[in-house]
């Protein structure tokens, strides 16, 4: 994701709008603090304000050239502390939350992603606007690129090159899964075969639907665990 120059040199990563931006304390209900959030404005010009109320608008907007830019600090109107109502790209420089999705890499956070066969509807971008296809029900996993959150939950799921599904519309497939011990495991027929022996995270290999149910493959063809 290149950069081009907004109204200031820009560092070139994915949308640094330069310079060192110092966290910020805020007394009373509100407050600022330090953003390790990407944020995605799907290459829109958004307007840029000088404070993280947006009400003083900079007469600048976002470059059209960039799709996902790093923040450095975001602002909170009160308790509870879960949505930001702006984010800060660099020198006090803010974008309303309203018009971006926090958005994450799949590093190794999600296997993949069960669409169960079905023509779930594919869209152009992140807020579900444009419509341009549905997935292949011939095919039931797919590779999750990229994803943005809401609040503390996932909404969108990017399955590669801006072909965005949502949340709801699919399973998501964990890369690892947490298992107590003395659950039923069984093979691919839905037979019982052992059980967990050690509670733990343990590595997921693939996943498919077992008798109706959604199961998940902890190694051989033996080791698998309702999920």
């Amino acid at each position: 994701m290149k950069l081009r120059t907004l109204f200031i040199s820009l560092a070139i990563a994915f949308g640094v709008l330069v310079i060192g931006a110092n966290p910020v304390n805020a007394t009373g209900p509100s407050r600022i603090e330090p953003s390790k959030a990407n944020v995605y404005s799907g290459y829109a010009p958004l307007k840029i304000y000088s404070d993280p109320e947006c009400t003083q608008f900079t007469g600048n907007t976002l470059s059209k050239n960039v799709e996902v830019w790093k923040t450095f600090q975001m602002y909170y109107t009160g308790d509870p502390y879960i949505n930001p109502k702006s984010f800060d790209l660099g020198a006090n420089q803010w974008i309303s939350s309203a018009d971006v999705d926090s958005i994450g890499d799949n590093n190794n956070e999600f296997l993949a992603a069960y669409s169960d066969y079905k023509s779930v509807p594919v869209y152009s971008d992140p807020q579900f606007k444009y419509q341009m296809s549905t997935l292949n029900p011939e095919i039931a996993y797919w590779k999750i690129t990229r994803y943005t959150t809401y609040f503390d939950g996932y909404a969108a799921i990017d399955l590669g090159h801006n072909q965005w599904v949502k949340y709801t519309d699919i399973r998501m497939i964990p890369e690892v899964v947490f298992t107590n011990a003395g659950m039923q495991l069984v093979n691919s027929q839905g037979i019982p075969t052992s059980s967990i022996q050690v509670s733990g995270d343990y590595k997921v290999f693939s996943a498919q639907k077992i008798n109706g149910v959604f199961h998940l493959n902890l190694g051989n063809d033996n080791q698998w665990r309702a999920f």
